[in-house]
């Protein structure tokens, strides 16, 4: 399987995601239910995506091309969670990973009895429907189908009512399903081989940058928030932080190289005030005391680009966080998570 990211994907890597800014923001800020209900539904959202592109990773075929994420402008916008494009079919799924009762009836959806603002199963035909109109401008040969894929483990579903133009699919038949599209791509020699390439150019002329962008936090917000490093484990705020050490130890067995700490923490201010330049007043002051200024300017002078000198610095805000932009800073000291019921570390490589 070949992972490919268009031009509009490659661009809005630029910027911090929604899930990237929730990640931080409900850590450091106290949230309502709502806020927490919708965080977290944001990271189900991309644990199902996840193992669907793992299944077609296992069980697909290394030739076929996967694109995630994609938005289009065709009489209206709309997101395609996965597109996948063998050799003679073009597939969109619509995935969710609900953790309750799933049930469809004449165009009603509900989750636990609740119904659902937006329907997967009309969002799912929707993408289905559009993204067969642009195919077939391509080339009328090509064949596409859709589906909208539950993905939760063991999942009740109860479809009461038909369900045109797309196929239903439950994680327990997720893997006959992709093995049926490999066979059927096997069989399929009446059908002409797609263009790839020229598709994928042709499905970039509708394409539009994701119009969901990460926020910047206001001033005021950025008053109330929790301030200095956290256990990049498991978000505690309780750290041994000494500065003759090399790493930051948390209670739950995290061990992280110190210089990691500090540069994950200025990752995470840059995701929260993406709107702004580095300077080292305001991070000293997220940092609230834990950092000194000779340390904090060695390591900004040693990882970020300087703009001017004197009182009128500041360095490039790269507005991700560390996991992102990993590579770009080098780091060389592993991080270590001892395992509080176990008689052995796990050793975590930095990528």
């Amino acid at each position: 399987m070949i992972e490919v990211q268009t031009y509009g994907i490659k661009e809005m890597k630029k910027y911090p995601s929604l899930l990237d800014f929730s990640r931080i923001y409900t850590r450091r800020m106290k949230i309502s239910n709502k806020e927490c209900y919708l965080y977290k539904i944001k990271e189900a959202g991309l644990a199902g995506e996840d193992t669907v592109v793992d299944y077609i990773k296992r069980f697909g075929c290394e030739h076929w091309i996967v694109i995630r994420n994609m938005w289009f402008d065709d009489f209206g916008r709309c997101e395609n969670d996965l597109t996948l494009i063998t050799n003679t079919h073009c597939y969109v799924f619509e995935v969710k990973n609900y953790d309750h009762k799933y049930t469809h009836n004449n165009g009603v959806c509900r989750v636990k009895d609740k119904k659902v603002k937006n329907s997967p199963v009309a969002q799912a035909r929707k993408n289905f429907l559009n993204l067969k109109k642009i195919c077939r401008e391509f080339s009328p040969h090509i064949q596409v189908k859709g589906a909208l894929v539950l993905v939760a483990i063991d999942q009740e579903v109860d479809i009461q009512s038909s369900v045109e133009d797309i196929e239903v699919i439950l994680r327990n038949d997720l893997r006959k399903y992709i093995r049926g599209i490999a066979e059927e791509e096997r069989k399929a020699q009446q059908y002409e081989y797609i263009d790839k390439k020229g598709l994928i150019q042709y499905l970039e002329q509708y394409e539009i940058l994701n119009p969901n962008q990460a926020r910047a936090i206001t001033d005021d917000e950025m008053v109330k928030l929790r301030k200095g490093i956290c256990c990049a484990n498991c978000g505690s705020f309780d750290l041994n932080f000494n500065n003759r050490e090399k790493y930051v130890k948390c209670a739950c067995g995290f061990h992280e190289p110190r210089e990691e700490a500090i540069l994950r923490t200025i990752c995470e201010y840059s995701v929260l005030r993406s709107d702004k330049h580095l300077t080292r007043k305001e991070l000293l002051n997220f940092f609230d005391g834990q950092v000194s200024h000779v340390t904090l300017s060695n390591i900004l002078n040693k990882h970020f680009e300087k703009q001017n000198n004197g009182k009128y610095t500041y360095y490039t805000n790269m507005k991700l966080p560390i996991d992102k932009i990993r590579h770009h800073f080098k780091l060389t000291l592993p991080r270590i998570h001892y395992m509080n019921d176990q008689d052995y570390k796990i050793y975590i490589q930095n990528k």
